[in-house]
C-alpha cells in the first residue's frame, strides 16, 4: 500500500466574480457538480463557461484531458473524468497522476471503488467537506504498471460499450420528443386528460438498502443508479419516477422491484403519451418539490400531469411504443453492461 499523496497532485478550482461580465460566457467549460453528477467516465460539457480573462482573475486552475475532478463540498465524492480542457470551481478538486508508478486511469477507478475512504475523511457542519488534508490518511494499492493497463483496458473496453449505448439511447430519446412535440403543435386539441384520471399511483414498499448484488431484479431508488434485488412486486409496462432526491423519469417493461419513495405509474390510456408528457416534466417536477433539506414531489403533482387529446393520438402512442420498445431493449443491455463493470471493478479493487 502506497500514500496516495504521494503520487497525485491535487489541483483547485475557483470562481471568477459573477458581478464581472467580461468573466464570462467565454470559450472555457467551466464545472461544477452538477454538470458530472451522472456522466458514466468522461464530463465532455458545463452549463457555464469563462473567458481568458476571467481564469486569470481567478484561483480556478485548467485541467487537461484524463484529468480527475471530484466533489469535494455537498455530495462528497462525485467523480468524473475530463474530455477537453476545462475549468472548475471551488466545490472540487482536479486530481492529476505525477508518478510514473501510477496510471491516471487506473488512479480514476481505483477512487471510483474506494471514494469512501475520502467520504470518511469529510467533515463540516451543514455540508459535508474535504480539503486537501484529507487526501493524507487515503492509501492506494499499486500493483506494475503493466497490471494497471490490462486493468484499465479491460474495464475501458466495457465504458467504451456502455456510452455507445448511451448515445443510441439520448437519440431514441430526443427522436420520441421531436415527435411529440410535432404532434402538440400542429393538432386541433379540444380537451386534455390527466394522468389522475387514468393512473392509480403507487409506490414501493421496500427500504433503500434491500438491494442485492447481482439480484435476479432491477430495483429502482431515487439514485439514477438502478440496483439489483432478489424478489419482484412490479411486472409490465411502467413510468418509474423517483421522488425525492435525484428526481427522475424512467421506462420499464418487465418484473421489477421498487423504494418505498419511488412512484410506480401504469396509465390505463395512451400510456407512451404520457410517459414522455412525464419526462417532459422533470424540470416542473423539481421546481415545485417541497422540503427545506430533502426535496420531493407529490402523488397530486403527478396526478396534475395532463395531455392533449386529439384525433390523432392514437397514432402518436404507437409511434411513441415502438421507440420506446427499442430504447428499453438498448437499456437492459445497459444494465448488464453496468453489472459486468461493476463485477470487474469488485474484482480487480
Amino acid at each position: 500500500m502506497e500514500k496516495l499523496i504521494n503520487h497525485i497532485e491535487i489541483i483547485s478550482g475557483g470562481t471568477p466574480k459573477t458581478s464581472t461580465p467580461s468573466y464570462w460566457n467565454g470559450n472555457i467549460p467551466w464545472l461544477s457538480v452538477k454538470d458530472f453528477s451522472n456522466v458514466n467516465r468522461y464530463v465532455q460539457s458545463a452549463e457555464k463557461s469563462i473567458t481568458d480573462l476571467g481564469v486569470q482573475n481567478s484561483a480556478t486552475n485548467i485541467l487537461k484531458k484524463n484529468d480527475i475532478i471530484i466533489s469535494a463540498r455537498g455530495t462528497v465524492g462525485r467523480i468524473a473524468l475530463i474530455d477537453s480542457p476545462m475549468a472548475f470551481n471551488q466545490s472540487c478538486f482536479g486530481l492529476r497522476s505525477k508518478s510514473n508508478q501510477l496510471d491516471q486511469l487506473y488512479l480514476y477507478y481505483w477512487l471510483s471503488v474506494n471514494v469512501k475512504q475520502l467520504q470518511n475523511q469529510a467533515n463540516g457542519g451543514v455540508f459535508d467537506t474535504i480539503i486537501r488534508s484529507s487526501f493524507e490518511n487515503i492509501y492506494i494499492t499499486l500493483p506494475t504498471i503493466d497490471v494497471q493497463h490490462h486493468i484499465v483496458n479491460t474495464i475501458g473496453t466495457i465504458d467504451d460499450l456502455i456510452e455507445k449505448k448511451q448515445e443510441i439511447i439520448s437519440k431514441l430519446k430526443k427522436q420520441s420528443t421531436l415527435i411529440y412535440r410535432q404532434y402538440k403543435e400542429s393538432q386541433n386539441h379540444s380537451k386534455t386528460l390527466s394522468l389522475g384520471e387514468v393512473c392509480d399511483i403507487k409506490t414501493g414498499k421496500l427500504n433503500a438498502d434491500a438491494s442485492v448484488t447481482n439480484g435476479l431484479y432491477p430495483f429502482f431508488t431515487c439514485g439514477q443508479e438502478v440496483l439489483n434485488i432478489d424478489s419482484y412486486a412490479f411486472d409490465g409496462d411502467l413510468i418509474i419516477i423517483a421522488g425525492n432526491g435525484e428526481i427522475s423519469v424512467k421506462y420499464f417493461n418487465g418484473k421489477c422491484n421498487a423504494y418505498q419513495r419511488t412512484y410506480m405509474l401504469h396509465p390505463s390510456n395512451y400510456f407512451f403519451v404520457f410517459l414522455k408528457e412525464c419526462e417532459l416534466n422533470i424540470d416542473f417536477l423539481k421546481g415545485n418539490s417541497q422540503g427545506s433539506v430533502i426535496k420531493f414531489i407529490t402523488k397530486g403533482m403527478l396526478e396534475k400531469i395532463s395531455i392533449p387529446i386529439s384525433n390523432e393520438i392514437d397514432i402518436l402512442n404507437t409511434k411513441l411504443e415502438k421507440i420506446y420498445r427499442y430504447t428499453s431493449t438498448i437499456e437492459k443491455e445497459l444494465i448488464n453492461l453496468k453489472n459486468l463493470k461493476r463485477n470487474l471493478l469488485s474484482r480487480y479493487f
